[in-house]
């Protein structure tokens, strides 16, 4: 850090050496407020106390010729000014002359440390409360423009996309009620914006309009407990679209009897309708469930039993007065006949 380099343990440079680096790297009107003899050779500075111009010009333009040979910005450049001067009093700093305060309050602020500017307050207290400061100084978008627009140094330095992040004021993270404030706004703000009263028109007639004979129509591969369901995802979804006062439960619910009304297969929900959307769905899947039941065809075996061979073939050849010519296969046939009634209880007594 720029304090370890100004220990008085450190030996000064030979003062010609010293003024041909200041000349590079310090204005000539910092320059003339220092005294080279005394550039790192305080030994006796109090930052609380010292009073002189001169030793107070000399030291703050040591630390910045420090800052500047190091090429420190942003929160670097905070921390070692934190450091070296946290413990300076502001009378100390207010000490320096006017110029020399000006000077490290522009380098500080146009390499990155923002300070709060205000007309009511002198430089020294504003360099004072920086170095006071346990956190660096975030910046706003808008402090970013107003400071790059007077320093060509500074717009040029946030071209760098990292360097602008770090600089920048991170976003407030709302609390639990804002954000449901904010949510509960943009709910109503974004249908607002985006849909139209016409474009509502349209919604509220293809509501009005959807039925459950239509959605049959609609969907001829569908079953009608399929296009039930159907008819439950439209409502709720063409809802969305509608006004203010076609939202809520009671509102689907009544949309949902009218669209089922006059159906058939409805019949037995229409009687008492529920009173909830949920509701009428489970007792509209219920009687579209029983009607499907009602109406499905019987299964029946496909070969018939062998009592019922047995009826057939006897009719059969009484209507045909036996014409089997005697064949064998006609006369294993009344074989295995015979052996059926047996134990046929309909036909025991009956001498067959």
């Amino acid at each position: 850090m720029s304090s370890i380099l100004a220990g008085s343990d450190t030996p000064s440079p030979p003062p010609d050496s010293i003024a041909s680096r200041l000349e590079q790297l310090l204005p000539t009107n910092v320059i003339d407020c220092i005294d080279i003899s005394l550039w790192n050779n305080q030994p006796d500075f109090d930052p609380t106390t010292e009073t002189s111009p001169t030793k107070v010009s000399t030291k703050i333009a040591y630390y910045v010729y420090c800052y500047v040979k190091d090429g420190l910005r942003g929160k670097a450049l905070f921390s070692a000014f934190k450091t070296d001067f946290e413990e300076w009093s502001e009378p100390t700093i207010h000490a320096a002359p006017s110029t020399v305060r000006v000077y490290l309050r522009n380098y500080l602020l146009y390499h990155g440390v923002y300070i709060e500017s205000s007309k009511f307050s002198k430089i020294s207290q504003m360099l004072k409360a920086v170095a006071d400061r346990d956190d660096f100084p975030l910046w706003t978008r808008e402090q970013i423009q107003q400071v790059a627009s007077r320093s060509n140094d500074f717009d040029d330095a946030i071209q760098d996309p990292k360097y602008a992040r770090e600089l920048m004021r991170k976003p407030v993270v709302p609390t639990i009620d804002e954000l449901e404030s904010i949510l509960r706004q943009t709910t109503i703000t974004t249908p607002q914006h985006f849909e139209t009263r016409e474009g509502g028109q349209v919604y509220l007639a293809e509501w009005r309009s959807t039925t459950f004979a239509r959605i049959i129509q609609e969907n001829p591969g569908k079953r009608k407990d399929e296009a039930l369901e159907i008819l439950f995802d439209k409502l709720v979804t063409l809802q969305h679209g509608l006004s203010m006062i076609h939202q809520g439960d009671e509102a689907l619910r009544d949309a949902l009897v009218g669209a089922c009304r006059g159906a058939r297969e409805c019949d037995v929900a229409m009687f008492t309708p529920a009173a909830t959307f949920e509701g009428v769905c489970n007792q509209l899947r219920s009687a579209v469930g029983q009607s499907m039941a009602s109406t499905h065809p019987h299964q029946y075996l496909a070969e018939p039993s062998p009592s019922s061979e047995v009826g057939e073939a006897y009719w059969t050849d009484r209507k045909y007065n036996n014409s089997h010519n005697g064949s064998r296969d006609y006369r294993a046939q009344v074989v295995r006949r015979l052996q059926i009634n047996l134990y046929n209880p309909r036909y025991v007594g009956t001498g067959l």
